[in-house]
């Protein structure tokens, strides 16, 4: 688990994926918590990161994690890592449930996220894609202290803009 501020980060192994692709009511029920409406945005994702667990169970911690509200009791979006690091960085993916965006949890997790993932030394670089244009996630990744790097071509949806981080200048 990650702490910040406001937030938990719950690592998702089997189980808590399995209940996640089953049934809210139980998800919820499970850890206790409430859980928004128009959650998840990318609900096949969970598909592909439950086969993934199911393989490699220790790799749970580079896939996707719950963020949790702890004062509020409340699920607030996901998110994570795209896999375990891979010549030296990482790369993180986050999303927030719409009634909780502009409040500033998608930067807390994903500083979160990035403070983790430098508490390992063979990591040197946190990345990130957005879509190729002006938007929210852009800017929650410049608060994180990441830089554009490059427009390149993602399979799934075309351009992507690449931000990343380095170690050293995070940590100062």
């Amino acid at each position: 688990m990650i702490k910040t501020k406001r937030l938990e980060l719950i690592p998702c192994d089997h189980t808590l994926v399995a209940a996640i692709l089953t049934d809210f009511e139980n998800l919820s029920a499970f850890l206790k918590l409430r859980i928004p409406d128009n959650w998840p945005f990318f609900p096949e994702a969970f598909q592909l990161i439950y086969d993934l667990v199911k393989i490699n169970p220790d790799e749970a911690v580079w896939w996707t994690y719950l963020f949790i509200n702890r004062d509020e009791n409340v699920l607030i979006g996901s998110g994570g890592y795209k896999g375990p690091p891979k010549n030296g960085a990482v790369e993180i993916g986050y999303e927030v449930a719409p009634e909780f965006r502009n409040t500033g949890y998608a930067t807390e997790a994903a500083m979160g996220f990035i403070r983790h993932a430098f508490s390992i030394p063979e990591i040197k670089f946190v990345k990130a894609s957005t879509l190729p244009m002006v938007n929210a996630s852009n800017r929650v990744l410049e608060k994180c202290g990441m830089k554009f790097v490059e427009t390149a071509v993602d399979e799934e949806v075309g351009d992507v803009w690449f931000y990343q981080v380095e170690r050293e200048t995070f940590l100062k």
